[in-house]
């Protein structure tokens, strides 16, 4: 009985992967035809200034072998749709998710519109995730936390692999050192936006509304901004 109830809850999760490969197709639509066009035109990969978005859930591999498999699918499938919209409605191009994080692109503008626009989607990210928390709240579910990390700089964007296998993707330094201080704003005691001095200069040089991290060359911002028409 037991590996019974087991395979079904595996089958349950292939199944929530299933969606989530295919929500990474739609929202990645941008970022693949860009791929598709470098393929037709035999360019390759591409050198771009662009900004790089990190995104990750909190303690998700405890919450993935204490909680029931349903309920861990429900959550992660509802909270990539948010993050991914509101990385979609900033102009940035989906990378890939890779378990529960997300890695996200903004290029194509200038070096400070791309700035504006990750960080505008880490905002709307953020609000997101906190509505989602309410509403858990609200019908007694778990609660999660999540942090984003965002740089700035030269990127290659395009095809990487072999003959046999091309996957798209988004690298270099920006990538890294996002995925850094999205590990550094576990230590953020505000929103868990963290970005990094490119970007700060990006946007105008101030750090007014920033607080340094202890042990980072990252900047959390402190406070959300107010809604549009609030």
């Amino acid at each position: 009985r037991p590996s019974i109830i087991r395979s079904n809850a595996f089958d349950r999760m292939i199944d929530g992967l299933r969606e989530r490969r295919e929500l990474g197709r739609f929202v990645s639509a941008t970022l693949d035809q860009d791929v598709a066009q470098e393929r037709e035109t035999a360019v390759g990969p591409r050198e771009v200034e662009g900004a790089v978005l990190v995104s990750d859930l909190r303690s998700f591999t405890t919450i993935s072998e204490t909680k029931p498999v349903d309920d861990v699918v429900g959550m992660l499938n509802a909270h990539l749709e948010a993050m991914a919209g509101a990385i979609h409605a900033a102009g940035g191009k989906i990378d890939r998710f890779i378990g529960d994080a997300v890695i996200a692109a903004f290029y194509g503008e200038s070096p400070a519109e791309n700035a504006r626009r990750a960080l505008s989607a880490a905002v709307a990210m953020r609000r997101a995730h906190e509505r989602r928390l309410a509403e858990r709240r609200a019908g007694g579910a778990f609660e999660y936390g999540m942090g984003v990390g965002i740089d700035a700089g030269k990127l290659l964007v395009g095809s990487f692999g072999t003959s046999e296998r091309m996957e798209r993707a988004v690298l270099g330094p920006p990538r890294e050192l996002a995925e850094r201080l999205e590990a550094d704003s576990k230590k953020g005691r505000h929103t868990t936006i963290v970005l990094s001095p490119a970007m700060i200069e990006l946007l105008g040089g101030s750090t007014v509304g920033f607080e340094k991290v202890p042990g980072s060359d990252g900047w959390e911002l402190v406070k959300l901004p107010p809604e549009a028409g609030a």
